[in-house]
């Protein structure tokens, strides 16, 4: 009976964990920098600066709201950034999130970002929170084509100084039939144990 359930937990395991990230380099891991250190880049994996520059920092004003890096969108200049994300299945639900932040040691005014998303749903919408912490953005969409443009774009004061950004994620959700399917797989099993324990 225990091999059994160690069978069952080991098919259910992939099923149950988080899927996997359609964003390259969602949490600007790389290129890989020092603890402390920033770096100013026209390209870096995953990511393109259509205007601008790409920031990315190692505990440099604040810390990561994943891993050890983030990204800052105004590094000269208010920058826009994106990605073309592949992988995708049309007609399937994703889930897309990010997390936000303010720079500490700033006005307010000199930060904010609009983002936008074509997957079925677009959207482009400003993000101006009222404080220095990070906060989490998620929604759903679903894919019209295999491939989605998603891009992060800084807004108001154009100084060097603006929102952090980390943690950008598209995945699949899980189709209902995929829960009910591991659910029956379970209960067929445990049947099957008390089955052979009365035996």
């Amino acid at each position: 009976m225990k091999r059994t359930l160690a069978i069952v937990a080991a098919l259910a395991l992939p099923m149950l964990t988080q899927a996997q990230n359609l964003v390259v380099n969602g949490s600007f891991e790389q290129p890989s920098l020092a603890a402390g250190t920033l770096g100013i880049y026209a390209n870096v994996t995953g990511w393109n600066a259509t205007v601008g520059e790409i920031e990315i920092r190692n505990n440099v004003a604040g810390t990561a709201s994943q891993g050890v890096q983030f990204l800052e969108l105004d590094a000269r200049i208010n920058s826009t950034i994106h990605q073309t994300v592949s992988g995708l299945t049309t007609g399937s639900a994703y889930s897309f999130s990010f997390d936000y932040s303010n720079r500490r040691g700033t006005a307010l005014s000199t930060n904010g970002m609009s983002w936008s998303l074509d997957g079925g749903t677009t959207w482009n919408d400003v993000v101006t929170p009222t404080d220095y912490v990070w906060h989490s953005f998620s929604g759903q969409f679903v894919a019209t084509g295999s491939t989605t443009e998603l891009m992060f774009r800084a807004i108001n004061t154009s100084d060097a100084l603006g929102t952090s950004l980390d943690n950008v994620s598209i995945t699949a959700v899980p189709e209902p039939g995929t829960y009910a399917l591991l659910l029956a797989g379970l209960g067929a099993f445990g049947v099957m144990s008390r089955r052979r324990v009365k035996r």
